[in-house]
């Protein structure tokens, strides 16, 4: 009797598929799996999004941290350099002492 009901074969289908008793139950199943079938696409899609959009704020976030990394910082001289510039400018321009 169940190969006989058109539902298992027509995803159009409500819940009154026919008046018969194999194919109104064949139907409400059909109807009730349909709309479950949906609601599960339905919640995988808002969950799919829902971490795009975590994915993408992360991927600002980094881009912000890394833009304050990108800044030069002034080299500090050291202290060898300072003492060979201050030689050097002795030699050129000598004080009296």
């Amino acid at each position: 009797m169940l190969g006989d009901c058109s539902a298992h074969n027509d995803e159009s289908l409500t819940k009154d598929v026919s008046d018969t008793i194999t194919g109104a139950f064949c139907g409400s199943f059909w109807g009730l799996w349909l709309e479950g079938r949906k609601k599960k696409e339905k919640e995988k899609k808002e969950k799919k999004e829902k971490k795009e959009e975590e994915e993408e704020e992360k991927k600002k976030k980094k881009k912000k941290k890394k833009k304050k990394k990108k800044k030069k910082k002034k080299k500090k001289k050291k202290r060898a350099d300072f003492v060979c510039c201050f030689l050097l400018y002795c030699q050129k321009h000598p004080h009296s002492s």
